[in-house]
């Protein structure tokens, strides 16, 4: 399976939103979340998860997201943006790179707990 983007119903209420997973057939009481804050606009290294399916959404500002095949002669880019319904859907065994903007904040929610998780992460090495 490819990464690729999903689309989520998003609710406005008074200062606040409410973001529908239950279409999307995510379980979100399987694995854990994880909010990451950017305070710059550094990339982050390339990377892989062996077993691990992962959800990203943009809570705050923008972040693109490379996912390249394994030859890393093929890459994808999906830009994620706090005001659109949209969450990527990356399964197990892709490489990928992350390019935040400044300030942005992104939610990740994992289907392994973290100790089995980074048991499962390989980082590139040039």
């Amino acid at each position: 399976m490819k990464a690729k983007i999903l689309k989520i119903k998003k609710v406005n209420l008074k200062n606040n939103f409410l973001i529908i997973f239950r279409d999307l057939k995510i379980n979100l009481s399987m694995g854990e979340v994880y909010f990451s804050i950017f305070k710059n606009s550094k990339e982050k290294n390339i990377k892989r998860n062996e077993k691990v399916t992962q959800y990203f959404f943009v809570i705050k500002g923008q972040v693109i997201f490379e996912v390249y095949d394994s030859n890393f002669k093929y890459k994808k880019k999906f830009i994620l943006k706090e005001n659109d319904k949209n969450i990527l859907l990356l399964p197990p065994k892709n490489w990928y790179k992350i390019l935040p903007q400044k300030n942005s904040i992104l939610f990740n929610q994992v289907d392994l707990n973290k100790k089995l998780s980074k048991k499962y992460d390989q980082k590139f090495k040039k």
